[in-house]
């Protein structure tokens, strides 16, 4: 019923999800410090960054996951025995 909608209505976007037609993936309008660049190349290397460093700190979620695992002793109780 959703997909009939959007096709009988122009609706760009799955099950009533409104896109508009300045949108640009990752870029959702909300800055409420206003640091996004407006200039597009330095969106785009800010954008970059942003998706490095959340893969960098995955894997330092996976370490401290793995040192749990390997130990036995959360991460907290292994840095009280230091």
């Amino acid at each position: 019923k959703a997909m009939s909608y959007n096709s009988e209505n122009e609706v760009k976007g799955s099950f009533g999800a409104l896109l508009k037609e300045s949108y640009y993936p990752g870029d959702i309008g909300f800055d409420p410090l206003g640091l996004k660049p407006t200039d597009a190349i330095k969106f785009s290397k800010i954008q970059t960054k942003e998706l490095q460093n959340g893969r960098l700190a995955m894997l330092a979620a996976i370490g401290m996951i793995v040192q749990e695992q390997v130990t036995h002793d959360t991460i907290l109780g292994t840095l009280k025995s230091l």
